[in-house]
């Protein structure tokens, strides 16, 4: 079975989007860490500090898997725009449900 690169002739993994998206996840623990030290995640843990577990482990699980399928090449570029996507979508729902 050809992967991705194999099928488009494409030289994976693009090293600038990999460092982007270091990029996206550094920024995003800090995001995580700014809303710890504000005390948005409680101890002991209750609901609230679940949910925020959650989502966090969701967004940097996903990352995580996604340049794994990357750098292996079973998904490419338009998987990662499709991500991105989603993201904004989400975050202008929370923008705007506010």
């Amino acid at each position: 079975m050809k992967n991705v690169s194999e099928y488009r002739g494409l030289s994976m993994p693009d090293p600038r989007l990999l460092r982007f998206l270091g990029l996206i996840a550094i920024l995003n623990v800090l995001h995580l860490v700014d809303h710890i030290l504000r005390g948005d995640f409680h101890w002991p843990i209750d609901e609230q500090s679940v949910g925020f577990i959650g989502v966090a482990t969701i967004i940097l699980g996903g990352m995580g898997l996604g340049v794994r399928l990357y750098r292996s090449g079973l998904v490419g570029p338009r998987f990662w725009v499709m991500v991105g996507v989603l993201g904004l979508g989400l975050g202008g729902f929370r923008i705007s449900a506010r």
